[in-house]
C-alpha cells in the first residue's frame, strides 16, 4: 500500500516557492561594509553557531536577511535603521544562501508558510581599523496565526582590519528577546 504525505506536510519557508532571491541582484562588493557582513554572518552562523536563537532555524543553510540595516546599536532607545542593498550582502558565506526580503515580503510569506526567524544585520560604527557591527534574530509571524515567541536576539561585535581582512576581534554586547 503506498500512501502520500504531502496533503499533511506542512509548508517550510524556505521552500523554493517562498525563498526565491534574484541572483543577478548579487554584485559582490568588496566595500568595508559588504567583508564586514560576510564576517559577521560567518562568524554567527559557521564557526561559532552562537547567535541567540540559531538552533531556532528550521533550515540553517537557507537564511532570510531584512533588507533594512542598523546604523545605530540595535539596543538604543530608538535604533535607526536604513536600506541595505543587495550587492552589499553575500548571497552565500559556505553553504549557507541568504535571500534579501523587505518586512512585507516576510509578512507574505509567514501568512502562508507560518512563523520563522530571519535576521537583521548593521554596521553601527565605521573607521579605518575597527568596526562595530550588528547581526540579531528575530520572529516574523503569522497575521492568521499570531505567536508570542520568547526567543531570538542579537550581538555587536568588534572587528579589526588587518592586511584588508575584517578579522573578529571580540563581543561587545548581546541581549534577548
Amino acid at each position: 500500500m503506498l500512501m502520500l504525505w504531502t496533503a499533511c506536510t506542512p509548508k517550510i519557508y524556505t521552500d523554493q516557492k517562498f525563498f526565491t532571491c534574484a541572483k543577478e541582484e548579487f554584485e559582490s562588493s568588496n566595500s568595508d561594509k559588504s567583508q564586514l557582513f560576510k564576517a559577521v554572518l560567518h562568524h554567527a552562523l559557521l564557526e561559532e553557531k552562537d547567535l541567540p536563537g540559531y538552533e531556532s532555524l528550521a533550515d540553517p543553510n537557507r537564511v532570510y536577511v531584512l533588507d533594512l540595516m542598523y546604523q545605530t546599536s540595535p539596543t538604543s532607545d530608538s535604533p535607526e535603521m536604513t536600506r541595505v542593498t543587495t550587492s552589499e550582502l553575500p548571497s552565500s558565506v559556505g553553504e549557507v544562501v541568504f535571500c534579501v526580503k523587505s518586512k512585507r515580503e516576510l509578512q507574505e510569506i509567514a501568512d502562508r508558510a507560518g512563523a520563522f526567524m530571519y535576521l537583521i544585520l548593521g554596521v553601527v560604527e565605521l573607521t579605518e581599523q575597527n568596526a562595530v557591527v550588528a547581526i540579531e534574530s528575530q520572529w516574523q509571524t503569522s497575521r492568521l496565526d499570531p505567536l508570542a515567541i520568547a526567543d531570538g536576539g542579537g550581538y555587536t561585535c568588534r572587528f579589526i582590519q588587518k592586511d584588508d581582512q575584517w578579522t573578529f576581534d571580540k563581543k561587545l554586547d548581546s541581549w534577548s528577546m
